[in-house]
């Protein structure tokens, strides 16, 4: 997952995703030809509250992810800490 391009305001936060059936197929690499897009979403303030409610939704959807990548910029970091927290806790936004 990660933050890409900015419209002024605005950032677009895509996440890509792969199945732990294909990851353990691949032999634990991730290849681009094997990711589906899980979310793209236009964010006013691409914040860690913004990036918890995405993995939240996504979660929804897919199950619960296994491990989650990104460059770690502050916003992504703090999000899934909360989201992982939130998930630990029990406390999953519905």
């Amino acid at each position: 997952m990660d933050h890409t391009i900015e419209f002024g305001t605005k950032k677009c936060l895509v996440v890509l995703g792969i199945t732990l059936k294909q990851f353990r197929r691949n032999k634990c690499k991730i290849r681009h030809k094997d990711m589906k897009v899980l979310c793209i979403s236009i964010v006013e303030n691409a914040n860690a509250s913004s990036v918890t409610e995405i993995l939240n939704r996504i979660a929804k959807i897919t199950g619960f992810p296994i491990q989650i990548l990104s460059d770690n910029g502050s916003n992504i970091k703090k999000g899934v800490a909360d989201f992982i927290k939130a998930v630990s806790c029990g406390f999953v936004v519905r």
